[in-house]
């Protein structure tokens, strides 16, 4: 055997080390939300749907909005978790129920959505909608002459 078939046989240490085999990051990052179970799957589910709606509304995603709607979306399936909790099973004070609620709706003010249980009672001019609407429905008619 001679020298030169042996280094063809071996690889340098260069070649060995472009071989290595990547590792996975196992780590939990600290706001990293599983998937895998149902309020992972919520939260996933409303993050998308505001991040649309603010694109839709021509609001541009920075990386804090993108927090504020991740915190929004988190807010939102804890008081529906709250919720549902404390109307099924009778777990949990009504007190913490009100204030997870009032946390996921300042959430959402904070993000400028409109929450689809208090649509907006003003009309785009500024306009009252609804004192509008009662002064046509119930105006006096006028005298006959």
């Amino acid at each position: 055997m001679s020298l030169e078939t042996v280094t063809d046989i071996v690889p340098e240490r260069s070649q060995l080390e472009t071989r290595r085999w990547p590792h996975r990051d196992r780590r939990r990052k600290v706001a990293q939300i599983d998937t895998q179970t149902a309020a992972g799957r919520r939260i996933r589910e409303l993050r998308k749907l505001y991040e649309t709606e603010m694109a839709a509304a021509g609001i541009k995603l920075s990386v804090l909005r993108k927090v504020q709607v991740d915190t929004a979306a988190a807010a939102t399936v804890v008081a529906e978790t709250a919720r549902r909790r404390y109307l099924e099973e009778g777990v949990g004070k009504l007190s913490d129920l009100v204030a997870a609620e009032r946390h996921a709706a300042q959430a959402l003010k904070r993000l400028g959505l409109l929450s689809v249980d208090r649509p907006s009672s003003r009309h785009e001019d500024g306009s009252d909608a609804l004192r509008n609407h009662i002064a046509a429905r119930y105006r006096k008619p006028e005298a006959v002459r």
